[in-house]
């Protein structure tokens, strides 16, 4: 015989739980026959991994690393004769999260992730479980970070060659009254691009760059995202492009540094270009 519920519910379920936060919800089972069982368990559990390969020749190497920041095992029915008898009951649970554990991350490399987990091991059978997944959010105090008072400022010059020649030169100057925000509110950019040259430049644009780092004991990896952009469209010969209070709004994004992670660092980089080019950039830092 089989179990003919066996769910895992959060409650409250709540969109994002908080370090220190009590996570709570029980488990609904129920069978309408007596099921051969010895023990049912629920496990609470917050790691991390990151993993990615790289081919070098005919060969793949694989990088690989993890961390365990909790995994508490309550068990909720212990048995009695290995039988679980007909009827509908609910097991709940409660556990208060660690306070230094990092926020939920989730990419193709890498992620820390949160989970109820909820197992009745059964004889000579394959063994019921049921999962769900909750978010954990570590609020990064920009408070306590005093690069986060700090204005981002922008200055550049830049000289073009044409037929041989030189041109110019092109002047940046861009300006954030400060470093720090939080996921919601939006950078004003004050400032201007002066085109010295006799050429046209395509754009001007200011962005927010994701960088994150991976990192295994053998290797590190980064990728590079960009989650915000604003760009202003052509330039012309001998003209000023003007950013007077111009907003460049900050997403819902993990906060600088996945606090409490060992294996995956997440910085931010403000950056002005123009026409293609590399561009000019600070670093940001986001709650």
């Amino acid at each position: 015989m089989v179990f003919t519920t066996f769910l895992v519910t959060l409650d409250p379920e709540l969109p994002v739980y908080v370090p220190g936060q009590a996570v709570n919800g029980y488990l609904t089972v129920a069978c309408h026959e007596e099921v051969s069982c010895r023990s049912i368990k629920i496990t609470i559990k917050g790691q991390s991994k990151v993993h990615w390969s790289e081919k070098s020749g005919k060969s793949r190497r694989h990088y690989r690393a993890g961390e365990l920041y909790f995994r508490h095992p309550i068990l909720v029915w212990g048995g009695s004769g290995n039988s679980f008898s007909p009827g509908y009951r609910k097991f709940p649970f409660s556990f208060i999260l660690p306070r230094d554990i990092p926020s939920s991350f989730v990419s193709n490399i890498g992620k820390v992730m949160y989970q109820v987990k909820a197992e009745a091991d059964l004889p000579w059978s394959f063994d019921k479980s049921h999962k769900v997944f909750f978010s954990v959010n570590f609020m990064y105090d920009l408070n306590l970070d005093p690069f986060a008072t700090i204005p981002m400022v922008i200055q550049k010059e830049d000289t073009v060659c044409c037929c041989c020649c030189a041109e110019g030169p092109i002047e940046m100057n861009m300006r954030a009254q400060r470093s720090g925000y939080v996921s919601g509110e939006s950078i004003l950019v004050n400032g201007d691009v002066m085109n010295n040259t006799s050429s046209t430049i395509e754009y001007t644009e200011i962005k927010l760059i994701q960088v994150t780092t991976y990192i295994t004991k053998a290797k590190q990896k980064q990728i590079e995202r960009t989650v915000q952009r604003v760009y202003h469209p052509q330039l012309g010969s001998r003209c000023r492009d003007v950013w007077e209070n111009v907003p460049l709004p900050i997403p819902a994004v993990p906060a600088s540094h996945l606090k409490h992670c060992n294996i995956i660092t997440i910085q931010y980089i403000f950056v002005v270009s123009w026409g293609g080019e590399a561009g000019v950039f600070c670093n940001a830092f986001v709650s």
